[in-house]
């Protein structure tokens, strides 16, 4: 990732099912680790 351009805590950044299955449990762990997808415009 980091080879990419995405940096080095890109893939800490992930969340998987151990943190959650919905986007209402996911949220707080994207906001935690400050996840790009957060500062993103809307695609709908």
């Amino acid at each position: 990732a980091e080879e990419s351009g995405l940096g080095r805590d890109f893939v800490d950044k992930i969340a998987d099912e151990t943190v959650g299955v919905t986007g209402e449990e996911i949220l707080p762990f994207l906001e935690e680790k400050g996840h790009p997808a957060l500062t993103m415009p809307p695609l709908l």
